[in-house]
């Protein structure tokens, strides 16, 4: 019986856990993520090949030459996060609160404890988008 792919949480809350529509102003910008089928090692490649550094041209030198070997992972997009951050306040007793803004919520209702339990919630939001997006393609995985 062949055994599940295991997945590192922590690379996957560190490096997928971005808007794909709003990618961090103060990171490097947004790459698209693959994921080997084989290791369930993660890797991201810039998207623009103008911006490749060394370590991305090498990583896409080896997806395109062997792409059977390896799945994108999408990075969920903005829609996805509104609706995960309804689930949370809905989880929190506090529906009422959405009016629409993430940030603006954080700024007026969100507590050092409220924003530790936001990102919990959306973490493991990402985690199963992950895992979702794995078992569409027959990979059998599991996050560790």
């Amino acid at each position: 019986m062949k055994s599940r792919l295991q997945l590192d949480r922590g690379w996957i809350a560190a490096g997928l856990d971005h808007d794909a529509d709003y990618p961090s102003p103060d990171g490097p910008p947004m790459g698209r993520v693959f994921m080997n089928r084989a290791t369930g090692q993660f890797v991201e490649v810039l998207r623009d090949r103008d911006d490749d550094d060394n370590d991305s041209a090498t990583m896409r030198q080896t997806i395109e030459s062997s792409p059977v070997s390896w799945l994108e992972i999408p990075f969920p997009d903005h829609g996805q996060y509104h609706k995960w951050f309804r689930a949370f306040l809905g989880s929190i007793g506090c529906e009422d609160e959405y009016f629409g803004s993430i940030g603006r919520w954080l700024k007026e209702y969100g507590s050092d404890t409220r924003f530790r339990m936001w990102s919990n919630f959306r973490s493991e939001k990402v985690v199963n988008h992950v895992i979702t997006t794995c078992r569409s393609a027959g990979i059998d995985a599991e996050v560790v």
